[in-house]
């Protein structure tokens, strides 16, 4: 089951194992409040291809850039 993060806000789902990235955000996009220009780190490094599959003991986490204030 993978985990996924943003801010303050994570959840531990397996309806997106075996899926791409962006599919997990488009699902989770209002759950943990994912904004468009936040980047993806995966299992704590930054990955840029949202079609990289997502596997049951991944974590992604998706981040503000440094010094922007939110939306």
């Amino acid at each position: 089951m993978a985990k996924f993060i943003c801010g303050c806000n994570e959840t531990d789902v397996t309806t997106f194992d075996g899926r791409a990235i962006s599919d997990a955000r488009n699902g989770l996009r209002q759950a943990l409040n994912i904004s468009d220009d936040m980047r993806v780190l995966l299992n704590s490094n930054e990955v840029s291809d949202m079609q990289t599959v997502v596997r049951a003991d991944d974590e992604i986490e998706w981040v503000k850039q440094g010094g922007v204030k939110g939306n």
